[in-house]
């Protein structure tokens, strides 16, 4: 793997990790004046999003020019555009190409839990027409991706109007590239393409006027050109578009546009050749390492903020057993062009003249590596100086990735009967059974937004732990699960709760009318469009109500049933009258809990027997 320049290490963490009094820390995909795509979050998911960096002429700071995807283990999808500034077409841009990069050198791709890889190759879409069409280069790494999985790229068909999608890439929040070098998220919704975009190429979406909620709601800005468009177009989540441009910019009211990976996925799998067929990158233990996602490996990223000028902060991340590597990244925000240093030491704090590894001068992105560490802790010292006289905050994001080797032992039992319950507007109470004695702690595992988002490792807690709050944005969904895990491994994970989705509504309007001896039809409006289906439950008037039982549980938006449960040798008699009720039924596995009963309704049996 490679290290140029930049040393890249993911320290990774099946503990807590303790944040120094000197800095200033929150979590992961918080919201703030400068965590967004555009009105977007940050998140250490979908790790097969990287940066391009360009080199300054010092061969050694690098800054963030675009973003791109992973395609293979040593293939990068960005937009050709990216690469050549000012030519218009194919043509122009290869020549820009040779006259500009004769040998690569000037260009690296940055991925968030891989480390800094030099650019070997460059090919150019011979459709390319800017703003028009085919906006799309690949890059070939000198040295092969470890410990990813590279993204697949869209087969199936083009994206639709009203599709789903994800946004990723490490842009700013404006026109004026506030904020770049931080990786963000967004969903979008595909639209058809303006007139002025030419639509067979390309894949739209509208920025609206006035933006919703962050990370529901996003655009692409400067820095996210060349950037991913995830969508699930019939076989699971894949690349669907490569961001190509905004009409008129990247405001609220406008309109953004990706190039149709569909329409070019000859072009691309014929430049990337037989490395797109990868399906992980150094396979899986004992033959490698595991890929991000997997169960052997653990996550934790850490949103920070420096406050003044020049500041250091220190951080500390546990070593687990059983560590084949460690790697500790950073990469921070552009906008003061400052540089930030990174000194670690492993079970030892580092200094500024004394670390395990040290990376100065490099500008924005740093990175470390380790090779089985002995457990224990490693120690991060961040240094952060500002360019002439850099006000305000600056932010940056921590990533620590460890890779384990199979388990030795038993590893605990899964934590079952995941719950929440609102403690107020924006805190929720998470709640679990605890079933192992031997865990270590638990991992708590969260991901925002539709399904085309990804899990990621979100708090680890210690053992015996029951309960977690977190702090949400009301307006968002949020998916969570846990498991726990001990020197050996992680468990298997408890039942997803999904918490901020739509309630499942009480039916209206429940009416019992007989139809014939010993038949009743029941008709009820169903009002949620979410439940698993409706219980409906009878009982004789006058009983208590733990007499109601159940006689159907019927499947989703059903609204009528007729009961035909009155046998001849069983039938109601004359003096009786049955009553009736009617629930919606939730996702109690997802904690989406089932409505209220409805109104009840009666129905006199006599109708039976009269003339």
């Amino acid at each position: 793997m490679n290290r140029h320049l930049i040393s890249i290490a993911v320290a990774g963490i099946l503990a807590a990790a303790t944040v120094a009094a000197a800095a200033e820390f929150t979590e992961q995909a918080t919201v703030d004046g400068g965590a967004r795509i555009t009105n977007g979050l940050r998140s250490p998911g979908h790790a097969s999003t990287g940066a391009l960096l360009f080199v300054g002429p010092d061969l050694k700071n690098q800054f963030l020019d675009c973003s791109g995807v992973l395609i293979g283990c040593r293939t990068f999808l960005t937009a050709a555009h990216c690469i050549c500034k000012t030519a218009p077409d194919a043509t122009a841009c290869r020549a820009e190409v040779e006259a500009e990069f004769p040998e690569t050198a000037d260009l690296r791709v940055y991925l968030q839990h891989a480390g800094v890889f030099h650019v070997r190759g460059i090919k150019i879409s011979p459709r390319y027409k800017r703003g028009v069409r085919a906006d799309l280069a690949v890059l070939r790494l000198s040295d092969k991706v470890t410990g990813i999985a590279p993204a697949k790229i869209n087969r199936s068909r083009s994206p639709r109007a009203g599709d789903p999608g994800v946004i990723v890439g490490f842009g700013g929040i404006d026109e004026n590239g506030t904020g770049e070098a931080l990786k963000r998220f967004g969903q979008v919704s595909v639209a058809d393409c303006p007139r002025g975009i030419w639509e067979p190429a390309n894949v739209c979406w509208n920025y609206a006027a006035n933006p919703g909620t962050a990370g529901a709601d996003s655009n692409t800005c400067p820095g996210d050109d060349g950037g991913p468009l995830f969508a699930n177009v019939g076989e699971g989540v894949v690349v669907a578009g490569i961001h190509a441009g905004n009409e008129p910019n990247c405001n609220p009211g406008s309109v953004s546009f990706d190039s149709d990976v569909y329409r070019n996925r000859g072009w691309i799998s014929a430049a990337a050749g037989a490395d797109i067929n990868s399906l992980t990158c150094d396979g899986i233990p004992p033959e490698g390492l595991p890929q991000v996602g997997d169960d052997l490996v653990v996550t934790q990223v850490l949103d920070g903020k420096i406050l003044r000028k020049e500041q250091e902060l220190t951080h500390s991340f546990l070593i687990p057993s059983r560590t084949t590597e460690l790697r500790i990244i950073i990469n921070g925000d552009t906008k003061d062009g400052g540089d930030y240093d990174m000194f670690v030491g492993i079970n030892r704090v580092p200094t500024k003249l004394d670390a395990d590894c040290r990376v100065r001068g490099v500008g924005q992105f740093g990175a470390c590596s380790f090779a089985g560490p002995e457990e224990g802790e490693a120690h991060v010292l961040i240094r952060h100086m500002r360019l002439g006289q850099g006000r305000g905050r600056s932010l940056f994001q921590l990533t620590a990735t460890a890779f384990r080797g199979p388990p030795l032992g038993p590893v605990p039992r899964a934590p079952e009967r995941l719950r929440f319950e609102d403690r107020s507007t924006k805190r929720r109470r998470l709640t679990w059974r605890d079933r192992s004695n031997d865990e270590l702690g638990f991992i708590v595992q969260r991901k925002i937004g539709n399904d085309i988002n990804e899990f990621f490792d979100y708090k680890i807690l210690g053992p015996n732990k029951t309960k977690f709050t977190d702090v949400i944005d009301p307006e968002l969904i949020y998916t969570y699960r846990i498991r726990a895990f001990n020197q050996n491994g992680v468990s298997d994970f408890s039942n997803r709760c999904i918490v901020n989705e739509q309630k499942v509504e009480r039916p209206l309007g429940l009416r019992a009318t007989a139809v014939g001896k010993g038949f009743i039809s029941l008709i009820w409006r169903d009002r949620s469009n979410n439940e698993s289906g409706f219980d409906l439950q009878r009982k004789e008037k006058g009983q208590p109500d733990r007499a109601f039982e159940t006689i159907v549980i019927t499947g989703q938006n059903e609204r009528t049933y007729v009961d035909r449960t009155f046998e001849p040798d069983q039938i109601l008699f004359p003096d009786k009258v049955y009553v009736y009720r009617v629930k919606a039924r939730g996702r109690p596995g997802e904690c989406v809990p089932n409505s209220r009963w409805s109104r009840r309704r009666t129905v006199d049996s006599s109708v039976f027997f009269s003339e």
